[in-house]
């Protein structure tokens, strides 16, 4: 019997095995890119470049990772949707990074047809299906500035996904989202003390 198309016992472990191996590669490629942006020291920066290096060397090798760029369609699940409400964020003066981790074990293979995003000027939303018996839906609106939908993408990660969103303009949002103003109806309301 196949799984998955066209692989077939030994054949299909070892596919997984290299998909996952190119997900751990452009993750640890991400992270580093990220570490090198903070390092200041010569010694650091010089050490994570040549492990940056040698990942690249291994990722041109691999696979490449599940990603996503435009709307696609998962197909419908009727497993139980979880609003995911933790998730971690970063950003350069040219593209905001969204990490979600925690919601699936490293060995579970998410296929490309079950992971489902959406950009808008202002907005994205992801949803993984069937990950674990359950779907998983992050949606952010109100982003502090505009993006550009055509260069942003998810990728599903080792435990999750990470969003990546091209900014229009290049330049710090220093939150993701725009904040509410308070209203100051209840200011005009107060006694002035005698």
């Amino acid at each position: 019997s196949t799984q998955s198309g066209h692989y077939a016992g030994n054949e299909y472990k070892s596919y997984l095995r290299m998909t996952m191996a190119a997900q751990n590669i452009h993750a640890d490629m991400d992270e580093l890119k990220h570490l090198l942006s903070l390092s200041k020291r010569p010694a650091v920066r010089a050490i994570l470049e040549a492990e940056l290096s040698k990942l690249a060397v291994a990722a041109a090798a691999a696979p490449a990772p599940t990603e996503v760029t435009t709307k696609k369609t998962a197909p419908k699940s009727r497993a139980p949707t979880k609003k995911i409400t933790n998730y971690a964020w970063d950003e350069t003066s040219k593209s905001v990074k969204v990490y979600v981790t925690g919601i699936k074990d490293a060995n579970v293979i998410v296929e490309k047809e079950n992971v489902e995003a959406t950009f808008e000027k202002r907005s994205f939303s992801v949803m993984l299906r069937d990950v674990k018996g359950s779907n998983f839906s992050l949606s952010i609106v109100n982003l502090n500035g505009n993006i550009v939908p055509d260069d942003s993408n998810v990728r599903v990660t080792k435990t999750g996904f990470t969003v990546t969103l091209k900014k229009e303009v290049d330049k710090m949002w220093n939150d993701i989202k725009v904040k509410k103003e308070k209203s100051t109806d209840c200011d005009s309301a107060l006694i002035p003390l005698l």
